[in-house]
């Protein structure tokens, strides 16, 4: 099942977190309009070439890993597997990083939400220079595909998970740098 959502990096600046997006999200599956485990954007809806299989994409209790990517990845539909292995809600998402800035920007700026949510404190915010392209959430235990087009650029995937300290879902880690040619 596919449905269009807001795709956002958890901490949206101002008081709109992804925690909004997902209570949105959720009650957009129980009323039968969506559901969680598979995304997609409204231009990957729109066309009839099959998405290309990237790799897949997992969340354990320890760590975020992308297996079966070893180069560049070519612009159009993709799709990623997800796999949720923790016993907890847990999500991904993908970001375009634009011109004049870095993967590394990404994951220092994941690093400090990282610290925040751990410390139970409010999180900075999406940042600017990362556009959100596509997301997936995963209940515990279960598996999706994260689908939508991408251009070519540097991209960076969040991993996020639900911090008690918080109470809201918050970015677990970064992957990438992954170059789209």
């Amino acid at each position: 099942m596919r449905t269009e959502r807001d795709p956002t990096f958890p901490g949206r600046r101002g008081t709109v977190g992804l925690g909004l997006v997902l209570t949105a999200v959720l009650l957009a599956g129980a009323c039968g309009s969506g559901g969680i485990g598979e995304t997609a954007t409204p231009a990957a809806q729109a066309t009839t070439e099959a998405p290309t299989h990237v790799g897949t994409l997992r969340m354990t209790a320890s760590k975020c890993t992308l297996a079966g990517v070893d180069g560049p990845i070519t612009p159009g539909p993709v799709a990623f597997k997800a796999v949720n292995e923790t016993d907890a809600l847990a999500a991904f998402n993908i970001a375009r990083i634009e011109e004049g800035h870095s993967y590394a920007q990404l994951a220092a700026h994941i690093k400090k939400e990282i610290r925040l949510a751990e410390a139970g404190k409010p999180g900075l915010g999406h940042p600017s220079f990362a556009v959100p392209l596509f997301e997936v959430v995963l209940q515990p235990g279960e598996s999706g595909s994260m689908s939508g087009t991408v251009q070519s650029g540097t991209h960076g995937i969040a991993c996020a998970r639900v911090y008690e300290r918080v109470g809201e879902l918050r970015p677990t880690g970064a992957i990438g740098p992954l170059r789209v040619k």
